[in-house]
């Protein structure tokens, strides 16, 4: 079957061109030199990458077509898979094709011979016939679309009697919305009796939910006293309840800070012992000086100072003697 595919303007030297008739998706490809065209399945036969994003590449005198994913090298003059082996020399491989068509071509347009349904089935299958076959409409769906599709059953046909969609029951239509009104009673508590006898006992036990949404829902009071008002629940620690108390304290102006005793504290007297040699008979005796009394003392005497933490020790000196130094 021919059929007319492109126009010779359409394709330039060395371009490729993307076409789709009759179920199979065709590239066309210009010779960059001689200018012949071939005709070849659009997408490669290893693995379906579209080939009109490639490039086309002269590999020892054979034009190809370059598979952009994977690097495969196409004869367009035979579809065998082209390559080079480790010796440096041209192979192509007889099992690895992809599909040629005749083309004919005149001064304005390209012509390509497709297989008809007839003798399609009599062609040799080659792999590149899976990734270009196009999805074909099956008539059932024209059908479809003249008549309307139908609606989907609610259970599949599995071949039982009343399971077809046509014996399937019609769908019942919703009831029209009544409003809240309608809205059904809350049920009482089990064991507490009927809805009409609790009604009759406590009518405001029986709410419906319209009562249950429009009435607001309860809330706690404020409390009085803010500033004796902790909404915590635990305990507070030590060292938050002794500022509180001490803060507390100061606003009633009954606060009064920790003072020293009066009684002073004594530092401990220890003799002093003067171990006298041989050579030291004529050293003076240490003698202690007289202690003055202290602050503390003398206020609890009569005075009116009161004593301090840092004057309850006094200095003492340990001797006032001079130390001679004749050694005779």
């Amino acid at each position: 079957m021919l059929v007319r595919l492109a126009r010779q303007q359409e394709l330039g030297l060395g371009q490729k061109l993307e076409k789709e008739s009759h179920g199979r998706k065709l590239l066309l490809v210009r010779h960059p030199k001689s200018g012949t065209v071939s005709v070849m399945d659009a997408h490669c036969f290893h693995m379906g990458t579209p080939l009109v994003g490639g490039d086309i590449e002269d590999l020892d005198g054979h034009a190809c077509v370059v598979c952009p994913a994977h690097r495969y090298r196409i004869d367009i003059a035979t579809g065998h898979k082209v390559d080079t082996d480790l010796c440096g020399k041209t192979c192509s491989s007889e099992d690895q094709k992809q599909r040629l068509y005749s083309v004919h071509c005149d001064e304005e347009f390209i012509w390509v011979d497709l297989p008809t349904d007839q003798n399609h089935n009599n062609l040799a299958p080659l792999p590149s016939d899976y990734y270009n076959q196009v999805a074909q409409q099956q008539p059932i769906f024209h059908q479809q679309m003249q008549q309307g599709i139908k609606e989907t059953p609610s259970h599949g046909n599995y071949g039982l009697f009343g399971a077809a969609s046509d014996m399937a029951p019609p769908p019942s239509p919703l009831q029209p919305y009544a409003g809240v009104t309608a809205w059904p009673v809350v049920p009482p508590p089990s064991g507490l009796g009927t809805p009409s006898k609790m009604a009759a006992d406590d009518p405001q036990l029986i709410l419906s939910q319209q009562s249950m949404h429009s009435s607001p829902a309860p809330s706690a009071a404020p409390p009085a006293n803010l500033m004796n008002y902790f909404p915590s629940a635990k305990p507070d620690p030590p060292h938050v309840a002794r500022r509180k108390a001490a803060t507390a304290a100061i606003l009633a102006r009954s606060y009064r800070p920790p003072t020293a005793d009066n009684t002073p504290m004594q530092s401990p007297q220890k003799p002093v012992v003067q171990q006298q040699t041989p050579r030291q008979q004529d050293i003076a005796p240490v003698v202690s000086a007289p202690v003055a009394p202290a602050p503390a003392a003398a206020a609890a005497a009569g005075g009116v100072r009161q004593a301090t933490l840092f004057e309850a020790w006094a200095r003492r000196p340990v001797s006032t003697g001079v130390e001679s130094m004749d050694t005779n």
